[in-house]
């Protein structure tokens, strides 16, 4: 996994979250 995948999936994970 490259750093951009682990960073957007961070973010879905807070839009999803959120």
């Amino acid at each position: 996994m490259t750093i951009s995948g682990f960073v957007f999936m961070i973010s879905v994970g807070f839009n999803a979250a959120a």
